[in-house]
Order: C-alpha cells, then sequence, then structure tokens
C-alpha cells in the first residue's frame, strides 16, 4: 500500500513538473506559439509516457494555457483577463470579500489608470472614450448594453494608459464587478447620473491633468459604491 501511494506521488510530480516545463516554452519560445507537437513527439522528446502527458496537458488547460481539440491536438492560448478574473473570484469566494473591498481595489487600480491616461491619451481616444459615453446614452433602455458599454469606457481608460499590467488588471476587475455596476445602476437617477460622471471623466481627461482627472474617477467610483450600498 505504502509503494502505491509513493508511486501515485511521484507520477503526480512528474506530470506537474511535465506541465511548468512546457508552460516555461509556451511563454518563452516562439516555435510554440500556436500549437503542441503531436502527443506522441512531445511524450517522447520528454521522456514520459504519453498518460503522464496528458495529465500535464489537462493542467495546462486549467491554466488557460491550452485548449483541447479532439482529434486535432492542442492549441496554444494566452492568459487573458478572463483567466485572472476566474482565479480572483474563486479565491474571493473562498475569502469571503466585501463589496467595500472590490470597492476599494477598484479605486486604486482606476484612479492610477485615469492619471496615467491624462498623460498618455491621443485625441484619437479622447474621441474614442466620447464616443463610448455617446453609445451610453442611446442604450439607457437596455440594461445588458448599458452596463457593458460602462465596462468597456473603463477598460478602454486602462489600455490608453500606456501601462499594459495596469490595464490587464483593470480588465480583471471590470469583469468582475461587473454585477456590481449593473446593481448601482438600478437605483432611481443611477443611470444617468452615471453617464454624466463619465462625461465629467472625459472633459478631464482632455486636460491631460492626471491628478485632476484621478480625483473625479474616485467621485464616480466613490458614488458608484454608494449606489450599491443604498440597494443592498
Amino acid at each position: 500500500m505504502v509503494e502505491k501511494d509513493q508511486m501515485k506521488l511521484r507520477r503526480e510530480g512528474l506530470y506537474e513538473q511535465i506541465a511548468n516545463a512546457l508552460e516555461n516554452r509556451i511563454l518563452t519560445d516562439d516555435t510554440f506559439s500556436r500549437k503542441l507537437p503531436p502527443e506522441i513527439e512531445l511524450s517522447s522528446t520528454l521522456g514520459v509516457s504519453r498518460t503522464v502527458l496528458r495529465e500535464a496537458l489537462k493542467l495546462l488547460k486549467e491554466r488557460g494555457l491550452i485548449t483541447m481539440k479532439n482529434g486535432d491536438g492542442s492549441y496554444v492560448t494566452r492568459p487573458d483577463a478572463s483567466s485572472i478574473s476566474r482565479v480572483i473570484m474563486r479565491l474571493m469566494r473562498s475569502e469571503h470579500i466585501s463589496d467595500s473591498s472590490i470597492g476599494n481595489m477598484r479605486c486604486l487600480l482606476e484612479e492610477e489608470a485615469c492619471r496615467l491616461t491624462a498623460i498618455h491619451a491621443t485625441d484619437e481616444q479622447l474621441v474614442q472614450l466620447k464616443n463610448q459615453v455617446e453609445a451610453m446614452k442611446e442604450s439607457k433602455g437596455n440594461a445588458k448594453s448599458r452596463v457593458d458599454l460602462d465596462c468597456e469606457f473603463h477598460c478602454l481608460i486602462a489600455q490608453f494608459s500606456a501601462d499594459p499590467l495596469l490595464s490587464l488588471f483593470v480588465q480583471s476587475m471590470t469583469e468582475i464587478t461587473h454585477s456590481y455596476i449593473a446593481r448601482g445602476l438600478q437605483i432611481p437617477g443611477g443611470n444617468e447620473s452615471g453617464i454624466i460622471d463619465h462625461e465629467h471623466i472625459v472633459e478631464e481627461l482632455k486636460k491631460h491633468d492626471g491628478l485632476s482627472a484621478s480625483k473625479v474617477m474616485h467621485d464616480h467610483l466613490v458614488r458608484s459604491s454608494m449606489n450599491v450600498k443604498s440597494i443592498s
């Protein structure tokens, strides 16, 4: 019995090692940029059985690094904001993270994104943000579309910050706060006041004053948080 347990542990440790090695190749080797070699070739190259290799591939799939297509092999997929969101949401559930904590983290990330965007945004990007607000006005009667456009607006600001890592985290948090934003729009006048806030943010960004833009974003997010609390 002990011997079988030891063999199981060795096997589990092996497929994790193989998964880690493949992850490193995927992230650093351009030859792994699209599709992994066939299983028989990979198992031979790595010196492991196809059973161990398949366990390793399943682990890579869980990490969001590959997709496995029956009869067509395994394809590389880059981790994205959704992958990070899923991990964070699992942690939030296990740690019983409160709405106020979510709001605080959102403020930290988005105020900085707004500050940087005020510094770096081009005229074309500012026009894109203005058009996004106009689209939000047109979708006031469609709750889902209105929330989606709201989330996209915040993601665009992060994207224009010229900080890719900050943008990735803002996108991840925005996916998490999608329902949080929707709840804030449910209060009387919440939809309209949200649009006005977004207009103010764009106007402040046009001034290219980072601190002022950050303050306007802070005020908007605080009001959003208060709206959520009022209906919780």
